[in-house]
């Protein structure tokens, strides 16, 4: 029998032992064809091709490979819709490379090279076109490779000067990724049918490798996205820990700072004593945060006048507090000076004017009671008049309820003192917004009537029970809702 090939079976091998009609196509005489031997070639060179590393590597590889397999002169281009991405060349001189390189084609043009136009050239999977042809010339311009005859024959099936051989690269979706464009045929006969399969066999797997790089240029790109995305996700946590430790100690020092505004102001928000000869106070206050900018007091001063406010800055929070704190121990300070209504809120105004930010502001209602004689005089600035109930002698209710602009405003606004005589008995209820804006869920507010008819109804009740029932009534009238203001009372009851 034969002895067996003491060679390993290879791809090319392989093809041929379960391809015969490949071997039916490529018929010619000898133990091994021409087609058999270009074929063997071409295929040989796949797995150097695949172990390039680079694409430049990859295409060299090529044009060296389909040179061997018996054309002179190759030139190689990769295409992205048509526009050159890369290109290689075998047997051309320097200046036919150059020549080739510098000649300008449309991508139209390329795409023509593979379309209807061009289908009467076709040959299997490649096209044979005579450049020499007028008609042809002005389809294909200069796009392919012609650099002179090579080995001259003669007859019909002689390769002559212009004559062109190219063969697509196609992806696996069938679009045109680049070509091969051959010349100088080592026969020096025009190719058939059967002379071109090695070529277009080997065009199919030059464009698996090409599609492969592409492959892994994708993924290597979307891998080191991913690794870039991924070091910024770090980064960015580690800044996120880094603030949250700088937000947990910005939240320690303004918890602190509450606590501390809290303490303090909750000393201040103290007043004396409730009982004075011929008055009596009581009051309610609570703050929609832990402090709040709703103020009041209730004095003594040296000649046994009561000085006595109740007022509202504008705002929440630590700095209302602290503003607030300001106005309280400027009223004291007065007050121990035993100044009047007017010059109270004046000097209170100039001292806002002066020290806090611009556009801060604090509205009060300030009074100088004396309660022996029952005398009021009263400086409202800005703020709700309060609501009498029960007698009160020469006392207006529509001056009570006109007032100056709110403290803190102008250094220029002068403030107006009013005076009343009250009668024994009479009780009077200072309040700030936090009372009457009180809102229901569907948007209805408490009002000032409520309170009023609240107070009357109960003339009967001790003044500190007043006060419950008012912040009793007032949180009903909310419902479940949290309260969206600081919430202050002061009453007052001649005795």
């Amino acid at each position: 029998g034969t002895p067996p090939d003491p060679r390993p079976p290879s791809a090319v091998d392989a093809l041929f032992r379960f391809g015969p009609e490949i071997r039916s196509i490529i018929n010619m005489p000898g133990s091994e064809n021409v087609g058999e031997r270009s074929l063997r070639i071409l295929f040989e060179v796949s797995s150097e091709m695949q172990a390039a590393a680079t694409i430049e590597e990859k295409l060299r590889v090529m044009v060296r490979g389909i040179r061997d397999s018996g054309w002179g002169k190759v030139a190689l281009t990769l295409f992205a819709d048509f526009e050159v991405r890369a290109r290689a060349f075998a047997g051309l001189t320097d200046d036919e490379v150059a020549r080739l390189k510098a000649t300008l084609v449309s991508p139209e043009t390329r795409r023509r090279l593979f379309g209807p136009e061009i289908e009467a050239f076709r040959l299997g999977e490649c096209y044979f076109i005579d450049g020499r042809d007028p008609a042809v010339r002005a389809l294909v311009g200069d796009a392919l490779i012609d650099t002179g005859p090579g080995q001259r024959l003669s007859g019909p099936e002689a390769w002559n000067p212009g004559h062109t051989l190219y063969v697509p690269l196609r992806s696996g979706m069938g679009e045109v990724i680049g070509m091969i464009s051959v010349d100088q045929p080592a026969d020096g006969r025009v190719p058939t049918a059967d002379t071109v399969l090695p070529l277009e066999l080997f065009a199919r797997s030059a464009a698996a490798v090409v599609e492969q790089w592409k492959s892994d240029q994708d993924n290597h790109a979307l891998s080191r996205k991913i690794k870039e995305y991924a070091r910024s996700v770090k980064k960015r946590n580690r800044e996120l820990a880094d603030r949250n430790l700088e937000l947990a100690e910005w939240r320690r020092i303004v918890q602190k700072d509450h606590a501390l505004a809290k303490e303090i102001q909750a000393h201040l928000m103290r007043p004396r004593r409730q009982e004075y000869d011929h008055a009596r106070f009581a009051w309610r206050y609570a703050p929609v945060d832990r402090v709040g900018g709703d103020f009041f007091d209730c004095r003594e001063m040296p000649d046994g006048r009561i000085g006595l406010i109740c007022g509202d800055v504008a705002g929440h929070g630590v700095s209302a507090a602290m503003i607030s704190i300001t106005c309280v121990t400027l009223f004291r300070e007065a007050c121990r000076a035993g100044a009047d209504s007017s010059d109270i809120a004046s000097g209170m105004n100039a001292a806002l004017v002066a020290f806090v930010p611009a556009g801060t502001f604090a509205s009060a209602f300030v009074g100088v009671l004396d309660a022996g004689r029952r005398a009021l005089e009263f400086t409202n600035g800005g703020h709700f008049p309060p609501v009498v109930e029960k007698g009160a002698t020469n006392v207006d209710f529509a001056d009570l309820a006109l007032c100056d602009p709110a403290l803190g405003l102008s250094k220029t606004t002068i403030y107006r003192q009013q005076r009343a005589a009250l009668e024994p008995g009479t009780r009077m209820v200072f309040y700030t917004d936090g009372i009457i804006e009180t809102s229901t869920p569907a948007g209805e507010q408490y009002g000032a009537a409520r309170l009023a008819s609240l107070v009357a109804s109960l003339s009967d009740s001790h003044l500190d029970t007043l006060c419950q029932t008012i912040v009793n009534d007032v949180a009903g009238y909310r419902g479940a809702g949290a309260a969206a203001d600081d919430l202050t009372l002061l009453a007052l009851e001649l005795t």
